[in-house]
């Protein structure tokens, strides 16, 4: 099936509150888009990881309902079959995910969905438990910060990776994640690329424009703005317009949004 046909699809039939904007292939992808409670993602089986997932929150849903399952397991919902516990054995590697499962308390479907492997990239621990860990908690905390907030998180992905396991899970060497912000009439985005390595130094020095991050993947991210602004945002790097120093608190749990 078309893959613009599918994005089409999905974005007629997504809740209201879950994802507005699906990337768009400027590149020839091998991909699978596949829909969870919460989130998105698109499933690249040479590499067995994602392209990109992508979820969209508001301050309202960061609840603290749901403690962490650990529950890690195959995605029964990729047709050409995930990635595999057995992949990531003695590799040396964290089960790293895309969405955190920090982002997912807000019931325990949400939470068990982060822990599918199609959510999930080879990662050291010293990167998985630092930066990219570090960088999640102050998402959160802009999340608090702003109203709807569009999170784009994945791999760099190309032929002379790495792999791992008898399925061959690529280990991807730089990781991004875009962020998206409406508050009112104003709109804001930020880009991150990480390599997996340490030290490592402040969060701020990791952000990048988004056009570079879509010249490195193929994809076209946020193509539903309008032309002109999404050319000012991907464009341009306004780290100045975000506060790093920010730090985030789980609401109480309730039962709605």
């Amino acid at each position: 099936m078309n893959l613009i046909f599918i994005l089409v699809s999905l974005l007629s039939t997504l809740s209201a509150y879950a994802i507005n904007f699906l990337p768009m292939p400027t590149t020839s992808h091998r991909s699978e888009v596949v829909e969870k409670a919460q989130y998105v993602l698109s499933y690249n089986e040479e590499h067995e990881v994602a392209n990109w997932v992508l979820t969209t929150l508001k301050p309202s849903m960061m609840k603290n309902c749901t403690s962490r399952s650990n529950s890690f397991r195959s995605d029964p919902n990729i047709s050409t079959g995930s990635a595999t516990l057995q992949d990531y054995k003695n590799s040396g590697y964290d089960r790293g995910h895309l969405i955190p499962a920090g982002d997912m308390k807000m019931s325990a479907t949400a939470m068990s969905e982060t822990f599918f492997l199609s959510n999930m990239t080879p990662q050291t621990g010293n990167f998985n438990q630092g930066q990219w860990q570090e960088l999640e908690s102050l998402v959160r905390a802009w999340i608090m910060k702003g109203t709807t907030t569009t999170i784009i998180s994945g791999p760099i992905l190309h032929k002379k990776l790495p792999k791992i396991g008898p399925t061959g899970v690529s280990v991807p060497k730089f990781h991004y994640k875009i962020i998206y912000q409406v508050k009112g009439k104003l709109s804001k985005m930020i880009a991150f690329l990480m390599e997996d390595k340490t030290p490592y130094g402040s969060l701020e020095a990791y952000s990048v424009s988004v056009d570079e991050i879509e010249d490195m993947t193929g994809w076209d991210f946020f193509a539903e703005l309008d032309n002109d602004i999404e050319e000012d945002l991907e464009s341009h790097v306004r780290s100045q317009e975000w506060d790093f120093n920010s730090t985030f608190q789980y609401l109480p749990c309730t039962t709605s949004y």
